[in-house]
């Protein structure tokens, strides 16, 4: 079947769908990740897709990719006989029929494949019940291979024990009568990290978004790492970034609880029954992808697998991030294999020395990818840590830029969302306005805003959305005594933040006094009665 290109907004469910590259793409170590494959496919004759005959399919051709809408056929389809053809062999129509009534009798009703590995299928469905949209992530177990059955249902006990809104969040596990295992997670939408890294023109584009991004994949991994649980197969491939930029890390199918008394369960070589080169590879205990090895992992060193190992791998994503190259780099899995195997990230090493990333990461890049564990960070709560301080400081550092930028002397300075809410603001705000700090961060600004000029500041706010510069734009704020200030302000938005930082000064006593104004057109009124009158006087002199 042949493999359908991911759109933009793909829609996923831990898989890691993609061009194949030779660093990144999961071996056969471990069968792991999922290729997003199309549900339906030619028969020799060049004729239109065929699909199950028990199933109604209804093709949708989008601009890339074919999604297909399953739902049972009803028993008068049956009987007219509508339906779109014969199964292929390589869609197992037996594993749609046994999962679109497997769990809780038949919640679940089944809407496209999304993804497809070596060992399961990955299906976007709809949970009849909470009226959601979910995943569902199919294993059909082979009677030789129980290994199989115990580590799909080790991924689940480990993901819903990790509650973290960075981690998949699992709704449900099972297995129907002719021993299909599933489970029910979360429904992902967005890109991977590795589409966006693909996608990006050079590696200083879109350094902000991604250091962000980075930064939440470490603090899900940190959560993990503080539950005592490894992931031992971190790369940009199983990071997903959705929506309103939030992070996901997926695949827990090679994690590790670290005190767990029972043995490790590994593929032997007769389970994998791969071919002898790939038996090398594998050894039965490597596990992962080869280009984000850590070398005590590429050598099959279980016991010295631990925290530090995915710090490695934190560690490959962050110098691919700065330089644009992964650590390791081979034409094939097995030759990176071998550099990971030996630890061989010297020309990773030089790569960031000189790359033109902020110096205190590119450090810790490099200290992630030491060969000796024991002088990497502990756990991927050191990177944490070190990425928020530097994040922090930048910010502090933008706010100095933009003040010299707009060469004010301001009363004001705050940060807001692009939603309409003030993420920041300084001590002059408070002390300009009056309402505590806590008061001016929980509602939103056009809550203080005058109501006559609510609709010019929404205006504004959709032009600096735009990209476009806010520049002496006055509006009036409400204090807390009831009394309007007038301020003038300048801004401009970082949208890859989604935030806007903004400067302002009360200009209230430059504005003009409404009682003069009102002074004034009563003396040109008068003026100009006046004047009338004495036009209307005659021009000759009486008589």
């Amino acid at each position: 079947m042949a493999t359908v290109e991911p759109s933009t907004a793909m829609e996923s469910a831990g898989c890691a769908p993609g061009p194949v590259r030779p660093p990144d793409s999961p071996t056969r170590i471990v069968p792991s990740g999922l290729q997003l494959e199309g549900i339906l496919s030619a028969d020799d004759s060049g004729g239109a897709p065929v699909l199950d005959e028990r199933f109604h399919a209804q093709l949708t051709v989008g601009p890339i990719d074919h999604t297909v809408h399953l739902r049972p056929l009803s028993v008068a389809e049956r009987r007219t006989g509508m339906h779109a053809g014969d199964a292929p062999a390589d869609v197992d129509a037996g594993m749609v029929a046994a999962i679109g009534v497997a769990g809780a009798g038949g919640r679940y009703r089944l809407v496209r494949e999304v993804g497809r590995g070596g060992m399961g299928v990955v299906y976007e469905a709809l949970d009849l019940q909470l009226e959601r949209s979910v995943a569902i992530k199919s294993l059909k177990v082979r009677g030789d291979r129980p290994s199989q059955l115990k580590r799909f249902l080790r991924e689940a006990r480990i993901a819903s024990r990790l509650n973290h809104p960075g981690i998949m969040a699992i709704h449900e596990f099972g297995q129907t009568d002719d021993g299909r295992a599933f489970m029910v997670m979360r429904l992902l939408r967005g890109q991977t990290l590795r589409q966006i890294l693909d996608a990006r023109a050079g590696e200083a584009d879109d350094l902000p978004r991604l250091l962000a991004a980075f930064l939440q994949a470490c603090q899900a991994v940190a959560y993990a790492h503080a539950a005592g649980v490894i992931h031992r197969d971190l790369k940009p491939a199983n990071i997903m970034v959705g929506d309103y930029s939030l992070v996901t890390v997926m695949d827990w199918g090679l994690a590790k609880v670290l005190d767990d008394p029972q043995p490790e369960v590994v593929f032997t070589d007769e389970s994998l029954g791969e071919t002898p080169e790939e038996i090398h590879t594998a050894c039965g205990t490597v596990f992962g992808t080869p280009g984000y090895l850590a070398p005590e992992q590429a050598r099959g060193e279980i016991d010295r697998v631990d925290r530090r190992t995915d710090v490695f791998g934190l560690g490959c994503i962050l110098c691919e991030i700065l330089t644009g190259e992964p650590a390791y780099r081979g034409t094939t899995p097995v030759e990176v294999w071998r550099q990971a195997e030996e630890g061989d990230t010297a020309a990773a090493l030089a790569r960031l020395e000189t790359c033109d990333g902020p110096e205190v990461l590119s450090t810790l890049a490099r200290r992630c990818l030491a060969i000796a564990p024991e002088q990497r960070p502990a756990d991927a709560g050191e990177i944490v840590e070190v990425l928020v301080t530097h994040l922090e400081s930048g910010q502090r550092r933008a706010e100095q830029q933009l003040v010299r930028f707009f060469d004010l002397s301001i009363d004001l300075f705050c940060i807001a969302s692009l939603s309409g809410t003030f993420l920041r603001v300084n001590d002059n705000a408070v002390r300009l306005l009056g309402h505590p700090e806590s008061v001016l961060l929980s509602r939103k600004f056009l809550d203080f805003v005058h109501p006559d000029d609510q609709a010019t500041t929404l205006a504004e706010v959709e032009k600096l959305g735009r990209g476009e510069t806010t520049h002496r734009f006055c509006n009036r704020y409400r204090c807390v005594d009831g009394r309007f200030v007038t301020l003038e302000w300048n801004a401009r938005a970082m949208p890859e933040e989604g935030a806007i930082y903004a400067v302002a000064r009360d200009v209230t006593a430059l504005q003009p006094d409404p009682d003069i104004d009102r002074l004034r057109d009563e003396r040109d009124g008068l003026l100009a009665r006046i004047a009338a009158l004495e036009r209307m006087l005659p021009t000759e002199p009486l008589a």
